[in-house]
């Protein structure tokens, strides 16, 4: 299981290193090597070890996120589209899934509208 909190700002290259992080053995086995990879191509891999291994990511205070990157366009296209190819087939708007890997996303009440 895997738990990242967005109560403070980190583009989306920064919570995927989280896969990196925990699953850089398994990767240098496969002959990735994550450090070296682009962002671009950490998204991709990130998809594909949520396709092959079981695991249950919590992203925590996700509503914050969206506060925070109305500013910042392209970093709010890269969640979106990474979240995007998460929800293919997923049953909810915060639980999605890729393959055997889980994203399951919780917010806080901060007694606002949020518009998505």
């Amino acid at each position: 299981m895997l738990f990242t909190s967005f109560e403070h700002y980190k583009p989306l290259a920064r919570v995927l290193d989280e896969i990196g992080r925990v699953f850089g053995e398994w990767l240098e086995k496969q002959g990735v090597h994550w450090l070296a990879l682009s962002d671009a191509r950490r998204r991709e891999v990130a998809h594909q070890v949520m396709e092959q291994i079981p695991l249950l990511w919590i992203w925590d205070n996700v509503v914050l996120v969206g506060q925070a990157l109305r500013d910042g366009l392209r970093t709010r296209a890269e969640v979106e589209a990474f979240v995007q190819r998460l929800r293919a087939g997923s049953v909810s708007q915060s639980c999605w899934h890729r393959g055997v890997g889980w994203v399951l996303s919780t917010t806080v009440n901060t007694g606002r509208a949020t518009a998505r």
